[in-house]
């Protein structure tokens, strides 16, 4: 009993040494990280007026955010909070499976494919926490007799902040809402997890049109991003379009470009000025010649769109890609404001992710979490019958969100995968301590 009590105090206290590390990296990035889709968002935010162009639940939230402080450092402070609070409800759950390493949650916020993109304010990381906040409340609770309400409100508030603050989120939805759901109502069956996921595309359907209406976001057309990758790629392989949408100098500012030829995305960053006027003044004309020329030429469409998923996923002998972001602003943090210069301690954490992806490339690379969730669901899946929560579909969310990109990859970016990656790591986390605790749950 008396080991059983200190194994516990060690596991505290070593939950509290990970949320202060936490803490102080967090102060170390203050007010936080941010591109060009951070300062709009903010704008949008300040102003109080909004657009689709992002998904605007977060500038949103941020609005009501900017009381406390007039930047993006409440931004920043809610999102570590998330995901430090997720950390602490997995470890203090997994001290109560009498697990020999529960507190290994502990570590989350302080791995390198983590912490890398951490301090950013982007939607993909409130996603990312928020979910993950969602999933920490719903095992944690799990195992009670009956679901506490106040905690399926937590989880609901959760979800639905995910939800609504990231486009393509429906794709991991469709996997993680059963989960969640399963939890709370204490049913496994095919037709419950079916029902689950038709909520998903149902409230796909509704809920953001509805959010948008409610704050009256302008329509931006952000689709036309997609769009106008396809016509280009589609050019490009010799598909006849209409000459006024994309003129043969288009073209040949595109194939001199370093960032589609990356990835051969991104068309829109290396020609701004023409996309910019299809987006704003002809996007009628855009959405007719995409409805005109990729439905006949289907087969060089579907090739274009693997390629680009390919170049997202990487492979063993490619090379990583923008995987972290470290640029902290300086005040007003209006678009083209000057970069803090880091302090000793961020140089050390941006030093610490560099090494480790230099010696370990991989795991800054999809293909690799995609391979791992793949593994652990199949795992899960046979092994662990007996524990009341299907955790199979926890790897199996990051594996459809990551596929949700087939059809729109904007980039080759790491961060496109980083709800892959973070649930992946929690999955394995989680595997680890049931298979160890079991016959020792306390």
């Amino acid at each position: 009993m008396r080991g059983l009590q200190l194994n516990k105090m060690a596991q505290a206290v070593f939950v509290v040494v990970a949320t202060a590390l936490a803490a102080v990296a967090c102060y170390l990035y203050f007010p936080g990280a941010m591109t060009w889709d951070s300062f709009d968002q903010l704008r949008q935010a300040r102003v109080n007026e909004y657009s689709d162009w992002q998904p605007p639940a977060m500038a949103y939230l941020w609005r009501h955010l900017l009381w406390l402080q007039d930047g993006p450092g409440v931004m920043l402070v809610f999102h570590v909070s998330m995901l430090c609070l997720a950390s602490v409800l997995l470890c203090a759950w997994g001290i109560r499976q009498g697990a020999r390493f529960g507190a290994v949650f502990a570590l989350i916020p302080l791995l390198p494919w983590v912490v890398n993109f951490e301090f950013v304010i982007w939607k993909d990381m409130g996603m990312a926490y928020a979910w993950l906040l969602a999933a920490a409340i719903a095992i944690f609770y799990a195992d009670r007799e009956r679901f506490p309400l106040a905690a399926a409100i937590a989880v609901l508030g959760c979800f639905l902040y995910g939800f609504l603050v990231r486009a393509n989120s429906p794709a991991g939805a469709i996997f993680f809402l059963p989960f969640l759901a399963s939890c709370i109502f204490k049913r496994k069956s095919l037709l419950f997890y079916g029902l689950n996921a038709l909520c998903v595309v149902l409230a796909f359907l509704v809920l953001p049109k509805m959010f948008n209406t409610w704050v009256a976001a302008e329509s931006r057309h952000p689709t036309s991003y997609v769009m106008f990758d396809d016509l280009v790629a589609l050019r490009l392989a010799g598909v006849t379009g209409d000459a006024s949408i994309l003129s043969a100098d288009d073209l040949a500012r595109v194939t001199s470009c370093d960032l589609w030829n990356k990835g051969e995305v991104g068309s829109a960053f290396c020609i701004g000025d023409t996309f910019e006027d299809l987006r704003a003044n002809r996007y009628s004309e855009l959405k007719a010649e995409w409805l005109s020329v990729v439905p006949n030429h289907l087969g060089k469409y579907l090739a274009y769109r693997l390629g680009a998923f390919m170049t997202l996923l990487r492979s063993p002998n490619s090379e990583t890609y923008y995987i972290s972001e470290f640029r902290v602003p300086k005040p007003p943090y209006l678009v083209g404001a000057d970069t803090q210069s880091p302090s000793p301690g961020a140089a050390w954490i941006e030093d610490y992710v560099a090494r480790a992806a230099q010696a370990l490339p991989m795991l800054f690379k999809p293909y690799f979490w995609l391979a791992l969730s793949l593994l652990l669901a199949g795992l899960m899946k046979v092994s662990l019958r007996r524990h009341s929560p299907p955790y199979y579909l926890l790897p199996l969310s990051g594996v459809s969100y990551l596929v949700g990109f087939l059809p729109i990859t904007p980039a080759g970016d790491f961060r496109y995968a980083y709800w892959l990656c973070l649930i992946a790591t929690v999955s394995l986390m989680l595997y680890l301590v049931l298979i160890l605790s079991r016959g020792r749950t306390t």
